[in-house]
């Protein structure tokens, strides 16, 4: 049975490929000498509230229904594991290193098949539209802002995994940022995130609840600092709408 793993279990994993990964993982998030931009997350991995799961499937051919079961776990406990909470999932790795466009399909694949198997109702607060300012990736009636990191990523280093990650966090994590300390500490991860990557910060990279800010956009960022002129890939099932 699939489960939700704290770090010591994260840790005694018996697979090679799950132990390089999360060291490789951990060693990022824990660096004091260059510090991860993310000051929330790595908070929380040092804190040892974030999460892990380790899926034998590769992102190309995901294992959703396993995948569900803990990220509905994961969602059920989240508000007692602590405010930096997250939920980190990492992929069996490719072979080869596949191209960010590959990845980029793999990971909207990945939300719509896990939205598909969903049996609860879409949160009312969060739009269902995901070119609407207050939409939100949901599951089990939260809503979750996602993150993908793959190898692919060169420039972007804060988006690097040296196999296809995705971070899950609740969006009630993210309500300290409307406070004054909140929106100072947001300052500073932008700052870190300046020299931290070999390319500026995303003009994509926005501030939810804000009606120029598309949430989408930030799931999945390129090497490039083009801006997106496509359609989400998501789309909520239909029987959602019918609630």
């Amino acid at each position: 049975m699939p489960k939700v793993l704290n770090l010591q279990e994260a840790r005694e994993q018996k697979e090679q490929w799950k132990n390089v990964v999360f060291e490789e993982f951990y060693t990022t998030m824990t660096n004091e000498n260059e510090k991860f931009p993310c000051v929330f997350g790595t908070a929380g991995v040092k804190n040892q509230q974030v999460r892990y799961y380790f899926s034998n499937s590769q992102a190309r051919d995901p294992d959703i229904y396993p995948l569900a079961i803990v990220l509905e776990e994961y969602v059920k406990n989240s508000r007692t594991y602590g405010k930096n909470t997250s939920l980190v999932v990492f992929f069996k790795p490719d072979s080869k290193i596949r191209s960010i466009q590959n990845y980029e399909r793999d990971f909207w694949s990945i939300l719509q098949r896990l939205n598909y198997i969903d049996s609860s109702s879409w949160p009312k607060e969060i739009s269902e539209d995901p070119e609407h300012y207050l939409w939100e990736f949901s599951f089990s009636e939260e809503p979750i802002f996602v993150v993908c990191n793959n190898p692919a990523h060169k420039l972007r280093r804060s988006r690097y995994a040296g196999t296809f990650m995705i971070t899950l966090q609740p969006r009630w994590v993210f309500e300290f940022l409307q406070k004054p300390a909140g929106r100072k500490s947001k300052k500073i991860v932008r700052e870190i995130l300046k020299s931290y990557d070999d390319i500026d910060v995303h003009p994509e990279l926005g501030t939810y609840g804000d009606k120029k800010n598309k949430e989408w956009l930030q799931y999945y960022l390129s090497d490039t600092n083009e801006t997106n002129n496509k359609k989400c890939p998501f789309q909520l099932k239909e029987k959602q709408h019918d609630r």
